[in-house]
């Protein structure tokens, strides 16, 4: 036993290089041509070559870690950080009234109201989200369907996926965007923060400016 314990500390100081000076001198310690002649010194033999192959087992295994990082620690340092979205996700009408009338004077409030078996309101929610960590200055309100019943009746939405703003507890302008031209969503958004004092109108799925009277208005 004494002999495969000798050659299993052999075999890992050849694998360490950085402990193989401190390895040899212990294993020709134990190389000598004295024979072993009571039991006593067998148990001590065997006891020091444990000890000296459970502490290269532990620096083998120290340097491991610090030569090969684990793999979520690679994950990490490889996966880009995710944006955290600053929509608010609403529960109940009290909430919704109490950010229109909290949100500060002149800020745009965009509400997407959608529905979990919405196709489109999925394809847009990514372009959604990006907006909404790009341009942190508005408001972003989120409405779903299964959960605001009456919060859709009372704002008379019945189709999905829409979008409404409002501005200093105002309704300004409403639309259905595409989930074909996202693109239009953008600029849409972009229209109404970008000229607080104007009137708009929906043309193509977008929205636009008009000088055409509020009665006509959509």
């Amino acid at each position: 036993m004494a002999y495969l314990l000798l050659s299993s500390v052999i075999a890992r100081s050849r694998v360490c290089a950085g402990e193989s000076k401190i390895e040899s001198g212990l294993v020709r310690k134990f190389c000598s041509p004295t024979r072993i002649t009571s039991t006593q010194e067998s148990k001590e033999t065997i006891s020091s070559l444990s000890s000296l192959t459970k502490g290269t087992s532990q620096r083998l295994t120290a340097t491991k870690a610090l030569t090969w990082p684990s793999a979520s620690s690679r994950l990490l340092q490889t996966r880009p950080t995710e944006n955290i979205t600053s929509f608010v996700e609403i529960t109940s009408e009290d909430q919704f009234d109490a950010i229109l009338d909290n949100t500060d004077k002149d800020t745009l409030v965009v509400v997407d109201f959608y529905a979990r078996w919405c196709r489109g309101c999925s394809a847009l929610m990514p372009m959604l989200e990006k907006l909404s960590t790009r341009w942190q200055h508005i408001k972003w309100v989120k409405v779903d369907a299964d959960v605001n019943h009456s919060l859709l009746q009372k704002l008379r939405v019945d189709t999905f996926p829409r979008i409404q703003m409002y501005r200093n507890q105002e309704f300004v302008v409403e639309f259905v965007p595409s989930p074909r031209a996202p693109h239009r969503l953008k600029s849409s958004i972009q229209m109404v923060d970008k000229y607080p004092n104007s009137r708009f109108m929906v043309h193509g799925g977008q929205v636009c400016t008009t000088p055409l009277e509020p009665s006509i208005l959509i």
